[in-house]
């Protein structure tokens, strides 16, 4: 499976556990941990720790590399927080760079 495939399944799989988290135990859905809404906190950690053991460092894709390798995964986390549809964002804002690049913009 390619980095972006894997980005955007872990992603899809982020949203829909939190989802379903939420149907189960509704009341955490207006709760706040230091200030920080529950159901942003639970994307978090279960997007760091899908993107941390499989490895995924979205920054690989667009050729940037940290001295330290744990900085790309949790990175890769933050972004993945905001769901499927913000990583499409992201993936759509990149090909635009690349095309434009390309057609010398």
């Amino acid at each position: 499976m390619d980095m972006i495939t894997l980005w955007l399944f872990l992603a899809f799989t982020v949203e829909r556990v939190v989802e379903l988290m939420l149907t189960f135990v509704p009341r955490i859905d207006k709760k706040q941990v230091l200030g920080v809404d529950v159901p942003v906190l639970l994307s978090f950690l279960f997007a760091l720790v899908l993107a941390s053991g499989s490895g995924l460092d979205f920054f690989q894709i667009v050729g940037v590399d940290f001295a330290w390798p744990a900085v790309g995964p949790v990175l890769s986390a933050i972004f993945m927080v905001g769901g499927s549809t913000m990583i499409h964002d992201i993936l759509g804002w990149i090909n635009a760079a690349k095309t434009n690049h390309r057609n010398g913009h």
